[in-house]
């Protein structure tokens, strides 16, 4: 292939009457993960909780493959372009992409000066909304001890 010598797995897929080729690398083309990420945790068993939740979310999102319902779009719109040329016929360029729409860029309302004379009194119609009796504004959580990142419930708000 290409010239060069490769370390191959043959396969035979004895159903479908197949060979299958697997390039493989080279014992000095693999490198340890614990050295190149040393922070990288060891070997973990998931708990019996965790398999079956990920369990039901294969289960949920699993469907009946249609590779019949799945076509390329691009090669199609190749094919009717090459049937016209061979036909004789005039091609005409693609249209132009679409205008960008006026969306803001965060970044530039982000950093750009709110005004450049003294603050405007606020009105009740622009002062921010006031949080609710009780409530602390601002209020950082303690990190955990064990440098773990909190666990989240599937669908539980940010």
């Amino acid at each position: 292939m290409r010239g060069r010598e490769y370390l191959v797995a043959l396969k035979a897929e004895e159903a479908e009457g197949l060979l299958t080729l697997h390039t493989l690398h080279w014992a000095d083309e693999l490198r340890d993960p614990h050295a190149e990420v040393p922070d990288l945790p060891g070997k973990v068993e998931a708990t019996a909780a965790a398999v079956k939740m990920a369990m039901r979310l294969i289960d949920a999102l699993a469907m009946e493959w249609e590779p019949g319902a799945l076509h390329d779009s691009f090669r199609e719109k190749v094919e009717v372009l090459v049937k016209a040329k061979a036909s004789g016929e005039t091609v005409e360029k693609a249209e132009p992409a679409a205008e960008p729409t006026g969306a803001v860029d965060l970044m530039e309302a982000s950093c750009a000066p709110a005004s450049s004379g003294p603050e405007a009194p606020r009105t009740p119609a622009t002062r921010p909304p006031r949080p609710a009796p009780g409530r602390r504004v601002g209020r950082r959580r303690r990190p955990r001890r064990s440098g773990r990142a909190p666990h989240r419930r599937p669908g539980a708000g940010s």
